[in-house]
């Protein structure tokens, strides 16, 4: 890494064959730009130094006119025989450079105002802007300037450059500057529209000018001026219930199960259970009325068939009147015990 006033030294020195030292006559490199193919400096020779023949170096003005990467091929010579073999070497090289900045201005315009000099203030470099610049949504903030090189004086264009509104309470807005025709910077902000990016905070912001690129040996972080922004407030945006994220504590979950309907009393259920038996106390007290006589009843096959077919009758309609009975007579004991 060299800044461009500086001159490049390179020592050459230990160049041996078989462990016997071998005398270097000159030095040579080509410096070819990352990713190019043709050299801006092809097979420069290196000015010796005459205090000792180890190192070599080249005057400034012959380094590369563009800060930048470069590729490095260093070259040895000797008219040494014996010097056969790896006879050059490679290495990146950085090339930075100083930068400033000229010709800034900034001004609160109207938003159909004309640029011109008349409603622009020039700011020289490092310098603050001794006024507050006030502005309401009505108007358009106005900056422009050009960054140059200290040594060549030629117009430059860095990876970054922002304009920063810091606000007194540390809220921060970037707006990045735009190059126009001819290389100048530029910052148009209409705030009639800009004023969502302030969020709708109004009062007093410092406006920063950040510069920054790999090749600038320092950084620019310079406070230009001060602005007293006026700007509507923005209107809350309202967030579907869907997509609101709540980490706050729910509230409990309250359940009451449906309450059981309310049942008969003992009396009526046992009063249907009666009745329910009622056909087969009538049917026992007509047998006995009419004077059944089992004894009588030959024994069979198709007798034995036809009573037990009776009896089936009889035992199906008693199983569903006992069913019938206990089921009332169960779901009463529940809901008596469960209203206790």
């Amino acid at each position: 890494m060299i800044y461009r006033m500086e001159s490049i030294v390179i020592a050459v020195c230990n160049v041996a064959m078989f462990g016997l030292l071998v005398s270097v006559s000159g030095v040579r490199i080509d410096i070819t730009p990352q990713g190019g193919s043709s050299p801006v400096m092809g097979n420069s020779p290196l000015t010796p130094s005459q205090a000792s023949s180890v190192p070599f170096s080249f005057s400034p003005d012959k380094e590369p006119d563009s800060p930048g990467f470069y590729n490095v091929n260093v070259k040895v010579e000797s008219q040494d025989e014996r010097h056969v073999g790896l006879t050059s070497s490679s290495t990146t090289l950085k090339s930075f450079d100083e930068v400033m900045v000229e010709d800034f201005k900034v001004g609160a315009l109207e938003k159909d105002d004309v640029v011109s000099g008349a409603n622009l203030v020039s700011v020289a470099q490092f310098s603050k802007y001794e006024k507050v610049i006030a502005a309401d949504s009505t108007k358009r903030l106005y900056m422009s300037f050009s960054v140059k090189s200290k040594v060549s004086r030629r117009l430059v264009q860095p990876h970054q450059a922002f304009i920063l509104f810091k606000h007194v309470n540390g809220g921060e807005v970037f707006y990045t500057a735009d190059v126009q025709t001819g290389g100048k910077y530029l910052v148009d902000i209409d705030l009639a529209r800009a004023h969502k990016d302030f969020e709708g905070v109004s009062g007093k912001y410092t406006a920063y000018l950040i510069i920054g690129d790999a090749t600038i040996r320092t950084s620019l972080n310079w406070p230009f001026a001060e602005f007293m922004l006026t700007l509507p407030p923005t209107p809350v945006e309202v967030v579907p219930k869907s997509q609101r994220i709540n980490y706050d504590k729910l509230p409990e979950i309250e359940h009451i199960f449906r309450l059981p309907e309310k049942r008969p009393s003992t009396v009526v259920s046992d009063a249907f259970t009666l009745i329910c038996l009622s056909p087969l106390l009538l049917l026992l007290v007509l047998w006995l009325r009419i004077g059944v006589n089992i004894g009588n009843m030959p024994l069979n096959g198709w007798t034995l068939l036809f009573h037990g077919s009776l009896a089936g009758h009889s035992d199906v309609l008693v199983i569903y009147v006992f069913l019938t009975a206990g089921l009332l007579h169960y779901s009463h004991c529940i809901s008596c015990s469960g209203s206790s």
